[in-house]
């Protein structure tokens, strides 16, 4: 019996490391791919891959897991030795699972003699080992959203497919589906240790797909579809992601094995926010801001004026800017500077932080004696104004005009003014462009999957038809594009650029870093400011 007692110790050891390492290895093996998303390594299994749909096709990233066909596609030989150390020390387990089943009539009545801490351990091994058996004969879990590109409208139906593939039959309770929505915020004030956090959740439901949750069944051998379909609510805010805070929605999907870890799989989507400018009174209003400055040594002031034709815009669309100089000042005007920044204020706990984000910023020259400059600023994909719906976090835009002079005595004269970006552009001042198809909506970056990738379905022209709300403008509208949002860097550097560690236990960190939501884009034709 002694003898059994080296062998089982020694092998719990060596099993031990080998598992542990393996499994904990993956958390910091991760890399960039196409140098735009975060791609994490799991054994056996990736997570973020891109995928090509037609051969000059622009690499699509695809946020899901997928398995490796082979061993030699794992991408690098940190990621291969995870798989190998997870392999071995997963076999050395099962070893020793064998052994103590050999030994259980002479070594059990010994077990039952340790202490309570040897028996915790010895209990822990073993469930170790029945995770470990239980993970095998689960080739394919996967969820696929009816529309592939993962975008919907506010109270509109999200549908889409379970897939499972498993070698051997199955244990569960259920296949249950959960829908969720919510909003975060968290940030560490400058100097202070306390965390500012709130939360808000919009929807949170569970469907169970399959069972009924409590009796146990076997799913055979084979492949599966289980379909699942949900009504989102109206009055959601739309998908929003910035460093201290988010608005986020997913499916999870999850297997409920009994008396073993359950199999969980979860996949953002993009709820698409509307803001109608037609309905914004202050859209439509022209801009008309000045102003001036006198420099040291001089009598006269620079005085300049800033104009837009409307408040309100969506993004693809131009903004015509036009700028008048009237200096009198004597100091000459190099450039003028053209700055767009999104303003986003986080509440929580009583407590407030604005981060501003530079979207656009560039420089227009100003030749001598020329007191006219006209510009026009496209605006990229947006989230809209506002985030309706949500208490707790804010979005605005400003645009800033900057006439840059000579001398670095001299301070630059600034005009500031507000702007509405929107989903809905203004029917009365400018049109988009019908350059979509009215039967199909076109999106940027299409892609097929790799061949290591799953399989999937063969994509669909999709129609978006505008919701109930604003179905009397949507027959004059053209189909709008949806485009990622991407992340933009705060206009000065703060002291304390962390959201604090997020310790909650449900924090997508696998999507976390890697999901962009896609807003809506319109095609204009060229704009030229008027003089």
């Amino acid at each position: 019996m002694s003898v059994l007692c080296v062998i089982w110790a020694t092998l719990s050891i060596i099993a031990s490391v080998f598992a542990c390492s393996g499994f904990y290895l993956p958390y910091w093996i991760q890399g960039r791919l196409l140098g735009k998303a975060d791609a994490y390594f799991s054994s056996f299994r990736r997570c973020n891959y891109p995928r090509l749909r037609a051969p000059n096709a622009a690499p699509e990233i695809v946020y899901e897991c997928a398995r490796y066909s082979s061993f030699w596609d794992i991408p690098s030989a940190w990621w291969q030795a995870s798989t190998v150390t997870i392999g071995v020390g997963v076999a050395l387990a099962v070893i020793t699972t064998l052994t103590l089943l050999a030994a259980a009539s002479s070594f059990l009545p010994h077990i039952l003699r340790m202490t309570r801490p040897t028996r915790a351990l010895g209990s822990l091994q073993l469930l170790a080992d029945s995770k470990s058996w239980g993970s095998m004969g689960l080739s394919r879990f996967e969820i696929i959203l009816d529309n592939p590109y993962g975008i919907y409208y506010a109270g509109c139906p999200i549908s889409g497919n379970v897939y499972i593939d498993v070698d051997s039959p199955k244990k569960v309770r259920g296949i249950e589906v959960r829908y969720k929505g919510e909003a975060k915020v968290r940030w560490k004030p400058e100097g202070g240790n306390q965390i500012r956090k709130a939360n808000e959740t919009y929807m949170d439901i569970k469907c169970i797909i399959c069972g009924d949750g409590e009796r146990e069944f076997e799913i055979p051998e084979g492949s599966h579809v289980f379909p699942f379909t949900w009504m989102l609510p109206t009055n959601i805010p739309g998908s929003f992601e910035s460093l201290y805070g988010r608005v986020r929605y997913t499916v999870k999907a999850v297997i409920d094995r009994p008396w073993k870890f359950d199999h969980v799989l979860k996949v953002p989507f993009t709820v698409v926010p509307i803001l109608d400018l037609n309905r914004e009174p202050l859209s439509s209003e022209p801009i008309n801001e000045e102003n001036h400055k006198t420099f040291w040594g001089h009598s006269e002031p620079l005085y300049m004026s800033v104009s837009l034709p409307v408040r309100g815009y969506v993004p693809g669309q131009n903004i015509p800017i036009k700028a008048k100089l009237n200096n009198m000042s004597g100091v000459d005007v190099e450039k003028l500077r053209v700055v767009l920044k999104k303003l986003v204020t986080f509440h929580a706990l009583g407590d407030s932080r604005t981060r501003k984000e530079v979207i656009t910023d560039f420089e227009a020259n100003v030749d001598e004696g020329q007191d006219l400059v006209l510009i026009n600023l496209k605006l990229p994909s947006l989230p809209p104004s506002g985030l309706q719906h949500c208490k707790i976090i804010e979005v605005d835009y400003k645009l800033k005009v900057e006439a840059r002079v000579e001398g670095w005595y001299n301070k630059n004269l600034k005009v500031r003014m507000d702007i509405i970006i929107g989903t809905i552009p203004l029917l009365t001042y400018q049109v988009p462009q019908h350059t979509v198809s009215t039967s199909a909506v076109g999106f940027e970056g299409v892609t097929s999957p790799l061949p290591s990738a799953p399989n999937q379905p063969e994509s669909q022209q999709e129609t978006f038809v505008f919701p109930t709300e604003i179905e009397e403008y949507s027959s004059s509208l053209p189909k709008s594009t949806f485009e990622k949002c991407e992340n933009y860097k705060a206009s000065k550097r703060e002291k304390d650029e962390s959201p604090g560690e997020d310790t909650d236990g449900d924090s997508d960190e696998e999507i976390a870093s890697s999901f962009d939501p896609k807003y809506t884009v319109y095609e204009f034709g060229p704009v030229t400011p008027t003089n």
